[in-house]
Parts: structure tokens; C-alpha cells; sequence
């Protein structure tokens, strides 16, 4: 019987001892029938630092709750804290645990404003708080890891500042053909030759395959048919070139044809580059021969038809007298030779008889 009482109490005081000790389930939700009557203070290091001169960036932290109950710095919202750092900085996150349990968060580094010229840092911590009760004594337990499952002291998050790749920007030169008729129809397929001459060695030139280059000038012959509008080629413009200043000379080459009367203008067309953030843009400007500004080079060709030979100019044959005075006096000349041989007629009559 005695045995049986000392056997009932130390059941007891073993189910009343286990109702002291903290209970938490093993995947890290909170315990339910456990908890503290005082405030645990955890701090967790937070860094950020950047190789570079972009000193003055400025980033965020976020820390993300991934377990029910997880505790967060005043400020949170829908289980998220962000904490923005400008450049280097270090700070520490402060977590406040009143009930025993295991807590998870993921703490990573949102980009910032200038990730053209900055590389951030992409790692993703994930940050394990044991709160637990040993001997009536609360204790806590910190476990930070990196993506790569190591065991760290401190969220560091460090960023490289780096060149940005800019891109060029391009531009394709216009020109345009028109052929008017004086005679006749134009054909629709006659060939045309421009050409477009840099003023400067080191202006960027239009990438035509089709087109023919001189490799002493650099000049740019693109030869098409029958009128419309065409491009020279595609011309890409780089960071480098920014603030540089390029011309160039646009005419049409004359033709052999005949039947053509060509368009003698010549063109000026200036490109300005310059750089605004992390792009590339040009202003063009085109100017005729006169000076005036004009939207693009444009040749006008006459259309004369097929060349015929004038005839040769005819001589006049001088006058010697008026056409009729001559029929007059060759009837006189005609009437005084027949009076004159009748008269002889009668003559000789008269001396027969």
C-alpha cells in the first residue's frame, strides 16, 4: 500500500515538473502551454558595406517573420521590417521574445536606386531563435546562416560598386531621291550613287554591307535605284563619344546617263553625342549648301528623255529679185521676139513681090 502512495506522488510531482519545462514543436512553431513571465532581449548584427565609391547609396534591410508568433522591431507590418541603411552602416535588430518556442526569419537586402553602377549583394540569411527553458532559466539560442547553410556572427551584406554598361544608341542617316520629268517617263530602276564623307577620322560611320568604302577617306558609297527614301546604314554611338562633335559631307555622285540632269547640292550633316544618366543620345542636324537648316538630304534629278541631235540650221539662198518681175519681162522678152520676126516675115514678102 505504501509503495502504491510514493508510487502515485512521484507520478505526480514528475507530471508537475514537466509542466514547468518549455514545449515547442519541432518545426519551429511556438510552444502552447509554455511561456516566460519576462521580456528576452535578442540582438542580431546587421552590416552593410560597399567596395566603391558609391558611399552615399542607400539600401534596405528586410527581415521576414517565416514562423507563427515571430516577434519584430516596432515598425513591422504584415510580418515584415525594413530597415533602410544610407552606404556603410551596421546596426543591430533587435528582437523582444515573451513565450517560448523556436523562431525563424529570412533576413535579405532589397536593391538600390542604382543598380546600373552597383552589384548588390543578392545573399539570403536565414536567422533561427531558441528561447527555451532550462532549470526555470530562460534561455536563448542564436543560429544565423548564410544561403550556403554557413554559420555566421553577422548579416553582412556587401556591395561592389561597378563600371555600368551602358549601350550605345544608334541613328540611321536618311537620304532621298526624287526624279522629275521634262520628256518622256522616267525608268523606275535607274541607279543612283550618294555618298557620305566623314569630316573627322575618327567619326563613326553607317554599317552597310551593300555599300562600298574608301579605305583612304572612309567615305561611304551607297548606290540605289529609282527614286524613294533610303538609309545610309546603321551608326552606333558609344559612351566614349560622348561630348564629341562629328560632321560630315552628303552629296549625290553624278551619273554617266545622259538623260539625267543630276543634283549638285551638297549637305552638312552634324551629329552631337552626349551622355545623361546611363544613356546614350545624338542630336542631328542637317544644313544644305546655302546654310539652310533642312530636315535631310534630299536630290532632285531632271528626267530630260532620250537625247535626239538638232537638225543642222538651214542657210537661206539670197533673193536676186522679186519672182514675179522675172515672169514679167521673160512674157515681154517672148512678145518682142515674135513682133520682131513678123516684121522680117513681111519684109521679105513685100521684096518677092
Amino acid at each position: 500500500m505504501n509503495k502504491r502512495i510514493v508510487s502515485l506522488t512521484l507520478a505526480v510531482l514528475l507530471m508537475l515538473s514537466l509542466l514547468s519545462v518549455s514545449v515547442y514543436a519541432a518545426d519551429g512553431e511556438t510552444g502552447e502551454t509554455a511561456s516566460t513571465e519576462t521580456v528576452l532581449n535578442v540582438k542580431v548584427p546587421v552590416q552593410v558595406t560597399i567596395e566603391g565609391p558609391g558611399q552615399n547609396d542607400t539600401v534596405t534591410i528586410k527581415v521576414e517573420a517565416e514562423s507563427t508568433g515571430a516577434p519584430l522591431p516596432e515598425g513591422s507590418s504584415d510580418g515584415v521590417y525594413e530597415k533602410t541603411v544610407k552606404g556603410v552602416g551596421k546596426f543591430d535588430l533587435s528582437l523582444d521574445f515573451s513565450e517560448l518556442g523556436v523562431y525563424t526569419y529570412t533576413i535579405t537586402q532589397l536593391p538600390g536606386n542604382d543598380p546600373y553602377a552597383v552589384s548588390y549583394d543578392k545573399t539570403t540569411y536565414k536567422l533561427t531563435v531558441y528561447i527555451l527553458n532550462e532549470d526555470d532559466v530562460v534561455t536563448s539560442t542564436v543560429v544565423l546562416e548564410d544561403d550556403k547553410g554557413n554559420k555566421v556572427d553577422v548579416a553582412l551584406f556587401h556591395n561592389v560598386y561597378k563600371k555600368p554598361y551602358i549601350p550605345p544608341t544608334t541613328y540611321d542617316p536618311p537620304v532621298k531621291k526624287i526624279v522629275t520629268s521634262r520628256n518622256g517617263v522616267a525608268p523606275a530602276n535607274d541607279p543612283f550613287t550618294f555618298v557620305m564623307i566623314p569630316n573627322q577620322p575618327s567619326a563613326p560611320m553607317p554599317i552597310n554591307p551593300d555599300a562600298k568604302v574608301d579605305s583612304n577617306t572612309g567615305a561611304l558609297y551607297m548606290t540605289k535605284y529609282g527614286p524613294g527614301e533610303y538609309e545610309f546604314g546603321t551608326m552606333y554611338f558609344y559612351e566614349s563619344d560622348a561630348g564629341s562633335t562629328y560632321t560630315y559631307t552628303i552629296r549625290e555622285i553624278p551619273g554617266d546617263n545622259t538623260s539625267y540632269s543630276y543634283d549638285s547640292m551638297i549637305y552638312t550633316m552634324t551629329i552631337q553625342v552626349y551622355l545623361i544618366g546611363y544613356q546614350v543620345y545624338v542630336d542631328v542636324e542637317y544644313q544644305d549648301a546655302t546654310g539652310n537648316e533642312v530636315d535631310k538630304a534630299v536630290f532632285t534629278n531632271v528626267y530630260r528623255g532620250i537625247d535626239i541631235p538638232p537638225r543642222p540650221p538651214v542657210t537661206p539662198t539670197p533673193k536676186t529679185g522679186d519672182n514675179t518681175n522675172l515672169i514679167l519681162w521673160i512674157a515681154l522678152l517672148v512678145i518682142s521676139a515674135a513682133a520682131i520676126c513678123a516684121i522680117l516675115v513681111i519684109r521679105r514678102k513685100r521684096q518677092r513681090g
